[in-house]
């Protein structure tokens, strides 16, 4: 009895042994696979470009959709899915960052030529991760719970997803592939339906170069060279050239405005050809435009067709405007084989300049103003400083190589700068929201000018007919920036209608003094 007791004993003590080695090589099993988990969260993460804001976090989120969907055959699907277009985004993630429609336009409007060019490119180390991702989701395939059970692990994941950035990730694509297919053919519709009907009547061509630079969210006030005591602008402070203390922009966004600067009669008649650019062209001018701007999106598209009409185009994004973070000053290498080209030629750069969130146009530039103010607007302040650099670096460009040029600058639209919480942001009920610069540098203008003087940028076409000395039916004579003595009632679009200008009230200025604000 004694020893079939001790037998029986015995088989417990080894089936306990058996099953605490087995619970302990299951544990190490899913350890290992949890750490693998983990390490593929943060290569993942990364890849997709998600690891810029909130790293942890979104480590943490992909580790826990990992594990909660291998318990299901549907969520495991769904991570599959997701792993699958991280594999295939990973080598332009790794260099771009997140995606976006930049991207999927890119994608959508490129041909094998172009395609091959961006494929070399790419590092061979990029492709293997690829590869790697590609591995990792076969394997996390095959190690799925293979029953439909687990149904409270699904419920876990579809909770832990609602807002996850693997899913807003997927979304992005769909609908990122829907705006752009849209934005495409409203970019086609408008392009092919625009006509100009300019009816030159003489061109004396002054200048062999003639470069426009249309500026983004700039409010004249805050530039030195206008009077803003802290030295933002120290290149134009003295630089020889015309300075218009008064032009105001036709409206306070980008589309609203620089649709009723760049062409005659688009408001009115929904046909964009008689633009500047169609007017250059049609005058004898080689055109170029190079533009850090969007190609399309909603509020890019209007703008891309009238460049569409340029001789030579070089846009740094294919998508909207804020599809990428790029540095104005790529652009310059363009200008230079803009500028370099024997012809007479226009050449119309497009910058991002202190668009919204101006932190993001500096990229490592010093923020000399940042002990004064707030953040936003030490960040938007260094903007400035960084337009007064970029055109000095196109003026010096230009003197250089020795012909006869004008520049001229302006800006789409003002901006309301303040220390309220959201300090920097458009402004179509304050006067700021209108104020921008307008100068003009040229190779026979050998002292600095400001004139004060009340110019709608409506009356931008005359201007540009003066510069470029065409002579046109289509509008009145020339309006010469030489002009001191001249006065109009200046009219702007708020959004909903005209208004005049001075009667919409003014906003101080920051001067980082609050009690000395003016």
């Amino acid at each position: 009895m004694y020893r079939k007791m001790t037998g029986v004993s015995c088989i417990k003590e080894k089936s306990k042994y058996a099953f605490e080695r087995a619970k302990q090589f299951y544990f190490m099993l899913w350890c290992k696979e949890s750490l693998i988990y983990l390490l593929f969260s943060v290569l993942v993460t990364w890849c997709c470009g998600y690891t810029v804001k909130n790293p942890l976090g979104n480590v943490l989120i992909l580790f826990l959709m990992l594990l909660l969907g291998r318990q299901n055959v549907i969520s495991a699907t769904c991570v599959c899915i997701f792993l699958l277009l991280s594999a295939f985004y990973a080598p332009v993630g790794m260099i771009y960052g997140k995606i976006n429609n930049s991207f999927i336009a890119s994608v959508m409007q490129t041909n094998l030529n172009e395609a091959g060019e961006f494929i070399t490119g790419i590092p061979v180390l990029y492709f293997i991760v690829s590869l790697i991702i590609a591995a990792f989701t076969f394997w996390f395939w095959r190690k799925r719970d293979k029953s439909h059970r687990g149904l409270i692990f699904l419920l876990f994941f579809i909770v832990l997803s609602v807002n996850a950035w693997p899913k807003r990730m997927v979304t992005n694509v769909m609908t990122g592939i829907a705006e752009t297919r849209e934005e495409m053919m409203r970019y086609e519709s408008l392009k092919n339906n625009q006509k100009d009907s300019w009816d030159i009547v003489s061109v004396e061509k002054k200048y062999k170069t003639i470069i426009i630079v249309i500026g983004e969210s700039v409010r004249r006030d805050y530039l030195s060279v206008y009077g803003y005591p802290l030295p933002t602008t120290p290149w134009l402070n003295s630089a020889p050239g015309i300075f218009i203390n008064g032009y105001f922009s036709a409206a306070p966004n980008t589309i609203g405005s620089l649709s009723r600067t760049l062409t005659l009669d688009y408001t009115e008649t929904g046909n964009p050809g008689n633009n500047i650019v169609t007017l250059a062209r049609k005058a004898g001018y080689e055109t170029w435009w190079i533009s850090n701007q969007g190609s399309l999106g909603q509020h890019d598209t209007l703008i891309s067709v009238i460049a569409a009409n340029a001789d030579k185009k070089h846009f740094l994004k294919e998508g909207s405007s804020s599809s990428l973070r790029i540095d104005d000053e790529d652009m310059l290498q363009y200008v230079r084989e803009a500028v370099n080209s024997s012809s007479p030629k226009v050449i119309f750069i497009h910058m991002l300049g202190s668009h919204p969130n101006p932190c993001d146009r500096l990229f490592n530039d010093a923020q000399p103003f940042r002990e004064l103010f707030g953040n936003k607007v030490s960040c938007y302040l260094s903007t400035l400083l960084k337009l007064d650099r970029f055109l000095q670096a196109i003026y010096n460009m230009t003197t250089e190589h020795g012909d006869d040029f004008a520049m001229l600058y302006f800006s789409d639209h003002g901006q309301s700068v303040s220390s309220d919480s959201t300090p920097v942001h458009h402004a179509p009920g304050l006067r700021s929201g209108y104020d921008v610069p307008l100068m003009m540098m040229a190779s026979d203008i050998t002292e600095h000018h400001l004139n004060h003087v009340h110019i709608s940028a409506r009356r931008f076409p005359e201007i540009f007919q003066w510069i470029t000395g065409i002579q046109t039916k289509n509008l009145p004579l020339s309006f010469s920036l030489l002009q001191n003595d001249f006065a109009e009632s200046v009219f702007v679009f708020n959004g909903e209608r005209d208004v005049p200008v001075l009667s919409l009230p003014e906003e101080p200025i920051l001067t980082g003094n609050v009690e000395s604000e003016k």
